[in-house]
């Protein structure tokens, strides 16, 4: 849910009637736990409900404040193995780290190891498995990497870009209703 002052929010289901969350904002530097533990995380965290709306308020206010942490989501660009040591092949996130919610991360390390592992399989040398290897999971790393900043960069729009992406959104959803899908 973007607020269009530049912050959003994530909300997922989780067992039962509990919710995890996360507010999004772009921070120069990695965010740094506020000190106070939890409770004045949760402060902070409350600064931005009127931006985000009362649901979000509402949620903040019956979080356990000992389950409040802060997640400085950074990312790695993925790399080819052309300069790492022989032998050495990094997957996952040791080569392509991104924010838990880019929503592919795990998808994207899973698909590493099934990859490397059938290269491994049909390669007669390390070094062609992992230029085979580097040839698919750089560019389907790289298209994570580019889709989590675009989302992100939407979630954190704010001012007249926001309305008019709003908009946008809003003419997509009514020429697909009108098209009857």
């Amino acid at each position: 849910m973007a607020s269009g002052y530049g912050n959003s929010c994530f909300v997922s289901p989780f067992e039962g009637q509990t919710v995890i969350w996360a507010l999004s904002k772009a921070e120069e530097m990695p965010a740094q736990a506020a000190g106070g533990g939890g409770r004045a995380l949760l402060d902070e965290v409350r600064q931005h409900c009127s931006e985000i709306g009362e649901l979000f308020a509402s949620l903040i206010n019956s979080t356990d404040s000992s389950t409040a942490f802060v997640i400085p989501a950074r990312d790695k660009k993925p790399f080819s193995h052309e300069n790492v040591l022989p032998g050495v092949v990094f997957i996952g996130d040791s080569n392509h780290a991104v924010s838990p919610f880019a929503g592919n991360g795990a998808n994207t390390a899973l698909a590493d190891g099934w990859d490397l592992a059938g290269f491994l399989l049909a390669s007669d040398s390390i070094g062609n498995t992992v230029a085979a290897y580097d040839k698919v999971s750089v560019p389907r790393a790289q298209r994570t990497f580019n889709s989590s900043h675009w989302r992100i960069s939407i979630a954190n729009l704010e001012g007249i870009t926001f309305a008019i992406f709003r908009c946008i959104i809003q003419v997509g959803g009514l020429l697909k209703w009108t098209a009857g899908r």
